[in-house]
C-alpha cells in the first residue's frame, strides 16, 4: 500500500463528509484511510460505519476517550501501513489529484537522495481560492522544516505526507492534563535529520473553523504550556543560526511557557540552552510575555463576567 491517510476528529460529523467525498474522488486511490474518534459524541460513529457498509474505500475506525489530536495520531500512525502517511484534518478537502501529485513529486527526486528526504509537502487554501500561507518561492523547494520557518520565512498552512517508517519513530510527546500539543515539534525534529520537498501546487481546501485548533492556537499554548515549554525548547537546539533564533524570540517563548507551566527558575535554567547569552536575554524578556498574558487573560475574564452578569439578571426576572 502506498498511502495512509491519518484522521484524527472530534465532533465532526458536520465536517467529516466533506473529507470522505474528497478521498472518494481522488485519482490516486491505493490509499486506506485510518479515523481515529476522539471521544465524539455525535453521530460520528454511525456516520463513518454507513460508509464502511458502501465499501467505496478501505476505512479502519477506531475511537478512544477525549485526549486531544496527538494522543489521536499517535495510534494512527502506528496502524499505518502505507508506505507514506498524510494527515488529513477532519475539515480538509484533497484536491482530486493531490495524491497523484504529491506522488509524482516524489518520484521526481533521485532515487538515490530519497532517503535524505523525509517527503512532498504542498500548499493549502480556503475554500474562496486564499492561500492559507506565503507561496512556495520557486516550483520546488527542497529544504528542512527549519529552513523554511527561519530562513525563508514561510508560514502558514501546507499538506503532505511523511514516510511511514520516520513518522512511526517520532510519536507526539504526551503531557498529563494537557490536551493540546503543536505538531510543530515533531515537524521540527524530523527537520533535523531530513530535507522535505516543497511545491508550489495547492492539494488542499480547507477553512480555519471558529472552534478548531488553528483558530484558538495562541490560547491553546498558553493552556497547555508543559507541551509547548517542551517545542520552544527543543528549538533552542535546532540547528540554526544564533542570530536567527534570537530574532525568533526563542529564548523568551521558552521561559514564557515555563512560567505558564509552574517551572521553579532553577528547573528553567537547567533544561534551558547551553548557550549563556540566549539564556540570560530569556530570563530578562521571558517574564515579561508571561506578565502581559497574566494580564489579558485575568481581563478576558472580567469581560465575560461582566458580559454574564445582565443575563443572569434577565434569566432571574424572568
Amino acid at each position: 500500500m502506498i498511502f495512509s491517510v491519518l484522521t484524527p476528529t472530534y465532533n465532526r460529523a458536520h465536517t467529516l463528509p466533506m473529507v470522505y467525498e474528497a478521498l472518494c474522488a481522488q485519482t490516486f486511490t491505493d490509499f486506506e484511510w485510518l479515523i481515529m474518534d476522539d471521544g465524539s459524541s455525535d453521530q460520528t460513529e454511525q456516520l463513518i460505519n454507513a460508509w464502511m457498509s458502501e465499501g467505496k474505500l478501505a476505512i479502519s475506525y477506531f475511537k478512544q476517550p477525549n485526549g486531544g489530536k496527538h494522543r489521536a495520531l499517535n495510534p494512527l500512525i502506528q496502524y499505518a501501513k502505507g508506505d507514506f502517511s498524510i494527515i488529513v484534518d477532519s475539515d480538509d478537502a484533497l484536491t482530486p489529484n493531490a495524491l497523484e501529485l504529491l506522488l509524482s513529486h516524489w518520484h521526481n527526486i533521485p532515487e538515490e537522495q530519497r532517503s535524505q528526504f523525509a517527503g512532498v509537502s504542498a500548499m493549502c487554501q480556503s475554500q474562496t481560492g486564499k492561500l492559507l500561507g506565503l507561496p512556495i518561492p520557486e516550483k520546488v523547494l527542497d529544504a528542512t522544516n527549519l529552513e523554511i520557518l527561519y530562513i525563508y520565512k514561510l508560514s502558514g498552512d501546507r499538506k503532505g505526507f511523511v514516510r511511514s517508517e520516520i513518522l512511526k519513530q517520532h510519536p507526539f510527546p504526551e503531557y498529563q492534563g494537557e490536551k493540546f500539543l503543536t505538531e510543530s515539534i515533531i515537524w521540527q525534529t524530523i527537520g533535523f535529520q531530513y530535507k522535505t520537498r516543497y511545491v508550489s501546487e495547492v492539494v488542499c481546501i480547507t477553512d480555519y473553523l471558529e472552534d478548531g485548533l488553528t483558530e484558538n492556537h495562541v490560547r491553546h499554548l498558553r493552556e497547555n504550556p508543559k507541551g509547548t515549554t517542551a517545542y520552544y525548547r527543543n528549538t533552542l537546539d535546532a540547528p540554526i543560526k544564533l542570530s536567527l533564533k534570537v530574532r525568533a524570540g526563542l529564548h523568551a517563548y521558552y521561559v514564557r511557557y515555563s512560567l505558564h507551566a509552574g517551572y521553579s527558575l532553577a528547573k528553567i535554567i537547567k533544561d534551558g540552552t547551553n548557550k549563556p547569552f540566549l539564556m540570560a536575554f530569556g530570563l530578562l524578556t521571558g517574564p515579561l510575555f508571561y506578565l502581559r498574558d497574566k494580564y489579558r487573560h485575568a481581563r478576558n475574564d472580567k469581560k465575560t463576567m461582566r458580559s454574564a452578569k445582565p443575563l443572569a439578571q434577565k434569566i432571574s426576572s424572568s
